[in-house]
């Protein structure tokens, strides 16, 4: 099995694998046996899809740990429990001079993002997950998801926006060759009017005022 360290500095992150295991649980990983490496081989085998986050074994094999690959110091599998821990729960939030109270929804930020009103039943499949490396890889491939999902509606914005500016521009040109059109056929010169001589009388009228 290829152990690779697991530092939070971009220049020691494997690309290719989404799994890292700190090559210093390699003395618990012989202690522990063949089991644990086709479990870690296995686990391996379960996240080699994901390609912007990482399931990381880096003080325990009993502790893993979920990081972004462009952005690693933040640990997602921590932030989540966090978050458990206060799903449900009454709390109060206080805005200048006014305390507010409201509960908190019943499934992770993530949950509900992805999958809307079938967050609660997709949360509770994922609770009953009570291997921690296995929760923490679905949780890496439900980041991945989101990530993807993100990007495919900036290109879907950005699309759209060059769509609207090509539109506009043709527009402009479509307008810009019709007024070309219309001058070419009826453009003329407009013979200017000759001007007046004021009379005497008009002039002196025009002082005395």
């Amino acid at each position: 099995m290829k152990v690779n360290n697991v530092q939070n500095t971009s220049a020691n992150i494997n690309f290719k694998m989404a799994l890292k295991i700190n090559p210093k649980l390699r003395p618990e990983v012989e202690k522990l046996g063949p089991k644990w490496v086709e479990y870690f081989e296995k686990l391996g085998k379960r996240v080699e899809d994901v390609k912007h986050y990482d399931v990381c074994f880096e003080d325990s094999v009993y502790t893993p740990a979920v990081r972004s690959v462009e952005n690693p110091q933040k640990n997602y599998y921590s932030a989540l429990q966090r978050e458990e821990d206060q799903l449900g729960r009454f709390v109060y939030l206080t805005c200048g001079d006014e305390t507010y109270g409201f509960y908190n929804p019943n499934e992770p930020e993530i949950f509900r993002s992805i999958y809307g009103k079938e967050a609660p039943k997709k949360y509770a499949s994922f609770r009953g997950i009570y291997d921690s490396g296995v929760q923490a890889a679905e949780l890496s491939k439900l980041l991945e998801k989101q990530k993807l999902q993100r990007i495919a509606d900036m290109k879907t914005k950005e699309a759209a926006k060059l769509l609207k500016e090509a539109q506009t521009l043709s527009e402009k040109e479509k307008l810009n060759k019709s007024i070309d059109n219309l001058f070419d056929k009826y453009a003329g010169e407009i013979p200017e009017e000759p001007t007046k001589k004021k009379s005497f009388w008009s002039r002196l009228f025009s002082f005395c005022k």
